[in-house]
């Protein structure tokens, strides 16, 4: 589910790498990365709808020193788009994941064309903070990124 998500292109393409993952690779991310603690991996379900999973939401780059991590969400159900699931998944992934760590801040880079999860994190309390010109993408192109920040009560 999750490989099938991450490969459409409208997914795809709002991220800085993107090939094609293959249900290996995927297992191979979780197995070295999720499982170990390094990533947090989120699955978003609509619980109106018998928890129906619709996207995923992804922290990492811990900073403990800063007390900061890193987010990143895409949807990959068509029928969840457009309903301001976005903003609510990063919402309550920033809930969870201050339940996980000590925090203060999640950050986030957002391609500078992807008005919708520009939207999803304004909604969800995130404010720009900077911006990366020249962020090149695995397949070639060089575009700008956004970033935004989230202040959260540490635990």
């Amino acid at each position: 589910m999750v490989v099938r998500w991450r490969n459409q292109d409208r997914v795809r393409m709002n991220h800085v790498y993107r090939e094609f993952l293959t249900e290996e690779e995927e297992r191979e991310y979780f197995r070295t990365r999720v499982i170990p603690g390094e990533y947090i991996h989120l699955i978003a379900c609509l619980g109106d709808e018998g928890r129906t999973p619709f996207g995923c939401v992804i922290y990492h780059d811990y900073d403990r020193e800063a007390k900061s991590v890193e987010g990143g969400l895409f949807i990959g159900e068509e029928s969840a788009l457009g309903r301001g699931l976005g903003s609510r998944m990063l919402e309550l992934g920033a809930d969870r994941v201050r339940e996980i760590l000590d925090i203060r801040t999640v950050t986030a880079k957002v391609f500078e064309d992807n008005i919708a999860s520009l939207a999803a994190h304004a909604r969800a309390g995130y404010i720009p903070c900077g911006r990366l010109d020249e962020v090149r993408c695995t397949d070639g192109e060089v575009k700008p990124m956004i970033l935004m920040e989230k202040r959260c009560d540490a635990r």
